[in-house]
């Protein structure tokens, strides 16, 4: 006679290790420091200084900086860049628009009521 009790269900964690977010890979680094829209805009110094600071200091070239560091480096870089840098970011930069907008807009507002 069969048994009639159901196999015990384990917990999906115990089965499969957690993920964690992927980083960002190579090519999404490359597409960035080839990127021109970035020679204008300077929020992705940051990270070019932190890849390779005195390089970085010397040229102000992503592209060098890229091609200078080793691929064990970058790719040691890129783990610790992950999801939550990611948010940060997104994040900061939301908050500046919403900071310029409270600030500069009222400002703008004023000078084209007082100047005809």
């Amino acid at each position: 006679m069969a048994s009639s009790r159901k196999p015990s269900r384990r917990k999906a964690s115990a089965e499969r290790p957690a993920r964690s977010a992927p980083a960002p890979s190579v090519g999404a680094l490359t597409e960035l420091a080839l990127d021109l829209r970035w020679s204008w805009n300077h929020s992705a110094d940051q990270l070019w200084a932190q890849l390779e600071p005195e390089l970085w200091a010397r040229t102000h070239n992503p592209w060098v900086v890229l091609q200078t560091v080793s691929r064990a480096k970058v790719e040691n870089f890129l783990h610790w860049l992950g999801l939550g840098s990611f948010v940060l970011g997104l994040v900061e930069s939301f908050l500046y628009g919403v900071y310029a907008g409270l600030v500069y807009v009222p400002i703008h507002n004023f000078i084209l009521r007082r100047c005809p």
